[in-house]
């Protein structure tokens, strides 16, 4: 996971304490000057995750809602008209999330 990609707030997982933690300013410091030798990993995106944020799963179980933002298992997103790129983990979504709607991706 590359430090560049994290904006504070982003949930990552640290491997250390083994829990769920969000991003602050000094850590995004701290992972760019230690590289790929630290203990924050990213989360994967689950269905978990997903009902966690509010989205909302239809009756077949395949897709995801949130306002006009859609999911598709296995994570491919659609926003309103515009498809985009698949994602993996959490910090993306909260990322893309929050470029395209201009809110946060909360629990």
């Amino acid at each position: 996971m590359d430090a560049k990609e994290l904006r504070i707030g982003n949930l990552i997982y640290n491997e250390y304490t083994k829990q769920v933690q969000e991003v602050y300013p000094e850590m995004i410091t701290q992972l760019s000057r230690l590289g790929i030798e630290n203990n924050m990993k990213p989360i994967p995106i689950t269905e978990d995750w997903l009902l966690n944020f509010g989205f909302i799963k239809d009756k077949v179980g395949t897709e995801y809602y949130k306002e006009d933002f859609t999911i598709y298992l296995p994570y491919f997103f659609q926003y309103k008209d515009s498809v985009i790129d698949p994602l993996n983990h959490i910090h993306q979504l909260q990322n893309l999330y929050f470029s395209l709607t201009n809110k946060e991706l909360k629990q």
